[in-house]
């Protein structure tokens, strides 16, 4: 191979085959000297640009008529610095074929952008189908609007982790025609929940998933509200619950607003003793009483963290759990939904927890009405 094509032809070659893998891969067992050029081509479509990482990427990528960033499907931006921030886009070159986009940037002045990078920010974000939003501090709450307005085409938006330092109202308007899954924390979500919930018109989101953690109770009011305003279209929901929560939760929550709902999971991954628990589970009985009904509902989850003895499941009163599924007079026997549970933790503590779900809930095992997963 080597005497056939002469080294300063080699990157030339695997560039061509960028989006070749199996001869990209055969090409390596025959020379090895290959595989040191080609490693990064093997792991594409996916590209991660790291601070670590940033020169010898972007050099790759954008050398002239260089093949590979018509092939990027996925783009990963880590950064720590504004000047790292910029170099990212200034460099980048066009990524026509680009659907998804994540973003980690500890800095906070988004808008010191060069007008080249901010140009090249701005079109990648109209491109994108997917964007997440990871750690990120705004300025101002009209900040994030701005970006997020404009990414028009995203289906998918997550924002974790994510804040601003000023949550004046804006008055841009958010709008997401495509938007379909939404997954945020409470540092920004009741804000941006508050902020859909003015406009006229709320996401066509079908699957939501949001923290309450650290919410007040306005936030999870003002959450319950959001969630009621996506009933013609919403239908998976998953709920990360802290224990100062769940009882504004209840109180607040309405499922028979939501038509079309399908599974709703409950993320109590609570690290506080078990013995402080007791007596927590009526808020999940008010939530599903017997005067309301959701024709569509199919599944409620349970994701659990560090079970330990079978016995601390007592917290939460399985046999009641269970009448929520098998007694006439609630609306989950109807449906036949099932009850899922997931439980972080050994292997050896979550065998025992499943063996003593299974016997205390025997009958709706028998009718394959209960079941267990990976979290």
């Amino acid at each position: 191979m080597p005497s056939v094509f002469p080294p300063e032809l080699w990157e030339t070659i695997i560039d061509h085959l960028h989006d070749d893998i199996p001869s990209l891969c055969s090409c390596g067992l025959v020379c090895w000297e290959w595989n040191i050029i080609s490693r990064f081509h093997l792991f594409s479509p996916d590209l991660k640009l790291y601070y670590f990482n940033l020169d010898s990427v972007l050099q790759l990528i954008s050398a002239e008529d260089s093949t590979i960033p018509r092939h990027i499907r996925s783009l990963h931006i880590a950064t720590r610095t504004n000047e790292e921030w910029d170099t990212v886009w200034e460099n980048l070159s066009l990524l026509p074929s680009l659907q998804s986009l994540w973003l980690y940037y500890k800095g906070k002045d988004l808008k010191s952008l060069t007008s080249r990078a901010k140009s090249s920010f701005e079109q990648v974000l109209r491109s994108v189908t997917s964007l997440n939003l990871l750690s990120i501090t705004f300025e101002s709450f009209s900040q994030a609007c701005d970006l997020i307005n404009n990414a028009s085409q995203v289906k998918e938006l997550m924002l974790w982790s994510t804040s601003c330092d000023s949550y004046e109202k804006s008055d841009v308007q958010i709008v997401l025609p495509k938007l379909s899954y939404l997954k945020a924390d409470a540092d920004i979500s009741t804000h941006l929940f508050d902020k859909f919930c003015s406009q006229n018109h709320a996401p066509p989101i079908r699957t939501l998933q949001v923290s309450l953690h650290r919410a007040t109770i306005d936030g999870v009011r003002l959450t319950c509200k959001f969630i009621t305003s996506l009933g013609p279209t919403l239908e998976e929901l998953r709920l990360f619950v802290d224990k100062g929560e769940y009882i504004t939760l209840s109180n607040e929550i309405d499922l028979s607003q939501l038509p079309l709902l399908r599974s709703i999971s409950f993320d109590l991954f609570w690290f506080i003793p078990f013995e402080q628990r007791r007596g927590f589970t009526d808020w999940i009985f008010k939530i599903f009483n017997p005067d309301i009904s959701t024709p569509s509902l199919q599944t409620v989850k349970f994701i659990l963290g560090l079970i330990s003895e079978a016995d601390e499941l007592d917290i939460f009163d399985l046999p009641a759990m269970g009448a929520l599924f098998s007694d006439k007079q609630y609306f989950l026997y109807r449906n036949s939904a099932k009850l899922v549970f997931c439980f972080h933790g050994e292997e050896a503590d979550v065998s025992t927890a499943i063996a003593a779900v299974k016997e205390s809930l025997h009958t709706l095992d028998a009718e394959g009405r209960l079941e267990f997963v990976d979290c």
